[in-house]
């Protein structure tokens, strides 16, 4: 049986997707995040990376974390009838208070999220783990019942003698002094981030959602000691290699300090040190042949099946931050910012090649007249010996400066980036524009740009993190062995999660549609100030209000609002309810009296507001008269008023016209003279580029008779040679010791 087991795990690795193209994807991924090189790199040539991947990453990862971190509550379970209000209260605390407090919830959610953003789908894993921790005390003196009392214990452990010794004193009494071991078993359930190199699933499975997948592996690397703790028989001497040899896990390209040094499987001093990978396989097949397939839970090392059991939930629960409809496996920020980076990476290269060589030019040079070894030492004060005129020795060659069309292709890439991702300038700090904007504009960009951030978070909030509290809420109810004393909302209550029933209907709470903490800020206190004028109508109850005033304190940074504010439950005892037929009867009474006394009063300041109009109606007409004067005088003056400023609008303006006129002038008999220097300037250049050239060739011509003359051979009396003359220049022969030539002076 277990090797028809085998062979169905096998067979379901080669169909789960992990493999091929999605493992090479994760790799280029890494490689982008890190800035690693791209393997074109030229020798003597810029080999900068752009880091775009991972400076939108970074960006990003903030306003997640300030989504689903910045408070206690990550989740919010919701009651499915007036009875079990509490017990959903208590259950949001309980699983909050498990991610949060007793796993290191901040880092768990900051990788996970990490893994998604950069490599497609992020995974955590949910387990219960059981720990041993033992205590060992020394006691000295201890009497008969003092001693059967310790060895008792107090409840919470298993109590064990280390070593035991007893004296008798003078009076006969029996003295121990003892060293005792206590053994205490503590279970609590741990969320692990596992990389995404490590899980498998299902090819055809379209959905993050796990719960019912027919196939979820996930690889660990476990010692040996590791496995006997979790119970499991195994020989020091077992072997992980399984049958599928392809194990193309990239776990060293994770390692930024990875050499390829000897890595811990590879020790043999201590076997129960060695490493071995793990399979643990939630798998759908048919065990009990009842032609219904059931969920398994297996953990395979090599060959062996170490466990087999049937299991009712997977607890795996998977991210993606942009969503591929039918499919498992999203679209990562990696992907859509790859091929920018690459683009900025070839434009930056670009741009600092560009500049060096305008830094550091190339010349032309004549090698016979210049010392190259001065040539090429650049430094300040530096000399370059040149035989003749430098002028005509060294020619500088020219590069033509691409920088500002360089930064113009970088900032459209940006541009681009930005509408892709949403992470704009705006929400990385202050742009060096902003401040010709105004502030609503700026923060139209802010919230434009923010939406597809919250959508990356609502996507997180509705899949992978609404499935691992379902999880974390399945793994209490399953494994919860006693109740259990926590301080949840200031308050110490006894939890015991056996008493729980199986929850479906839960909503994640992750602040969205909130805004940041001031516009929450203005919410709650516009919400409080209505609030107050409903208490004064039955519209808002003290209970609402306190409600209003914990989210308040809670958005201020405060985790418990009950050290600022009473809870009126609490510090108002209940009043006993009267008959609700003689409150509705005294109701309509009160209702009657006061409809009668506010007519009254209604018709009493209609009367005096009629008077009041009339009033007021004859003086606004007096009023009127005198000020309708008042104005057509003022018109009458202003009119003349105008008049006056347009005549003078109109001196001055021709005024202006001539002067316009006669600066033309000027400007045009300066810019013809200034043609006519340059034309001149032009052709004194060119005479003077003829008359070079012309003793260029002239030096030519002479160099090249020179050269082409024959030496002449200057012969002693006896007819022996002496000298070499050509073109006038005489060398003496030199001989040696026996009076042979060897050369010339």
């Amino acid at each position: 049986m277990s090797e028809s087991l085998l062979a169905a795990i096998e067979n379901q690795e080669r169909l789960a997707v992990g493999f091929g193209r999605l493992q090479e994807e994760r790799d280029e991924a890494l490689d982008r995040y890190l800035g690693r090189p791209y393997g074109d790199e030229q020798e003597g040539r810029s080999q900068v990376v752009m880091r775009d991947v991972a400076d939108t990453v970074e960006w990003i990862k903030p306003s997640l974390m300030k989504v689903f971190a910045s408070g206690d509550e990550v989740c919010q379970f919701q009651p499915t009838g007036p009875e079990d209000e509490d017990q959903a209260e208590q259950e949001t605390d309980y699983i909050n208070h498990i991610l949060m407090q007793k796993n290191d919830g901040f880092i768990v959610l900051h990788d996970w999220f990490h893994d998604a953003l950069v490599q497609k789908t992020g995974y955590v894993m949910v387990s219960y783990e059981t720990d041993i921790r033992a205590e060992r005390e020394q006691f000295q003196g201890l009497t008969d019942d003092e001693f059967a009392l310790l060895l008792q214990g107090d409840g919470t452990g298993k109590v064990e003698v280390v070593g035991h010794s007893q004296r008798v004193d003078e009076m006969g009494n029996v003295y121990h002094d003892a060293i005792v071991s206590k053994k205490e078993e503590y279970g609590c359930i741990k969320v692990h981030n596992i990389p995404p190199e490590r899980v498998l699933v299902a090819g055809d499975w379209p959905s993050l959602n796990l719960q019912g997948c027919p196939f979820v592996e996930v690889i660990e690397y476990c010692t040996v000691s590791e496995l006997r703790q979790r119970g499991f028989d195994v020989d020091d001497n077992i072997n992980d290699s399984s049958q599928y040899s392809e194990d193309l896990w990239a776990e060293q390209r994770r390692e930024l300090t990875f050499d390829g040094t000897v890595d811990r499987e590879d020790l043999e001093a201590d076997a129960s040190t060695r490493r071995l990978r793990t399979r643990r396989i939630w798998m759908h097949i048919d065990e009990d042949g009842d032609g219904i397939a059931e969920l398994r839970r297996l953990v395979v090392v090599g060959s062996t099946i170490l466990e087999n059991e049937e299991d009712d939930i997977t607890p795996v629960a998977a991210i993606s931050p942009q969503r591929m409809p039918h499919e498992h496996h999203g679209i990562s920020i990696t992907d859509n910012v790859a091929d920018l980076q690459r683009i900025r990476t070839v434009l930056v290269r670009g741009f600092l090649d560009n500049m060096y060589l305008a830094n550091n030019g190339r010349n032309a040079v004549d090698a016979s007249r210049v010392n190259i070894d001065d040539l090429l030492v650049a430094r300040p004060g530096g000399v370059v010996r040149v035989q003749g005129d430098p002028g005509s020795a060294i020619f500088p060659l020219l590069h033509p400066q691409q920088g500002p069309a360089i930064l113009q292709a970088i900032e459209y890439v940006d541009t681009v980036r930005e509408n892709r991702t949403g992470v704009t300038k705006y929400n990385q700090g202050l742009d060096a524009n902003s401040l010709n904007k105004t502030a609503t504009g700026v923060q139209q960009i802010m919230t434009a740009a923010q939406q597809r951030i919250e959508l990356i978070a609502r996507l997180f909030a509705e899949t992978g993190v609404k499935n691992l509290m379902l999880i974390v809420h399945a793994m209490s109810l399953k494994h919860s062995r006693q109740s259990e004393m926590m301080k949840l909302r200031n308050k110490w209550v006894q939890v015991d999660p056996r008493s729980w029933k199986s929850r479906r209907d839960m909503v994640v709470s992750v602040g969205l549609g909130t805004g940041n903490k001031d516009q929450m800020l203005q919410h709650l206190m516009m919400i409080i100030e209505a609030q107050r004028e409903g208490l004064n109508y039955g519209v808002a109850t003290p209970k609402n209000l306190y409600n209003a005033l914990s989210r308040l304190t809670q958005n201020a940074g405060f985790k418990m609002p009950d050290e600022f504010w009473t809870n009126p439950e609490e510090a108002q005892p209940q009043e006993p309810q009267e008959d609700p037929a003689l409150v509705k009867a005294r109701m309509e009474m009160e209702a009657d009296a006061q409809k009668f006394q506010a007519q009254t009063q209604i018709d009493r300041e209609n009367r005096m507001a009629e008077a009041e109009l009339e009033r007021e109606r004859m003086q606004m007409q007096t009023e009127l008269d005198a000020n309708r004067q008042e104005y057509e005088r003022q018109q009458k003056d202003r009119e003349i008023e105008m008049q006056a400023e347009v005549e003078q609008i109109k001196i001055a303006a021709t005024e202006r016209i001539k002067a316009a006129e006669l600066e033309l002038e000027r400007w045009k008999i300066e810019y013809l003279s200034d043609v006519d220097m340059q034309k001149e300037q032009l052709r004194t250049q060119v005479a003077m580029q003829k008359q070079a050239d012309n003793v260029r060739e002239t030096v030519a011509q002479v160099v090249a008779e020179r050269e082409n003359t024959p030496p002449k051979i200057i012969r002693d009396e006896s007819g022996r040679a002496i000298a070499v003359e050509r073109n006038g220049v005489r060398r003496n022969i030199v001989r040696d010791e026996q009076g042979r030539p060897s050369g010339l002076e």
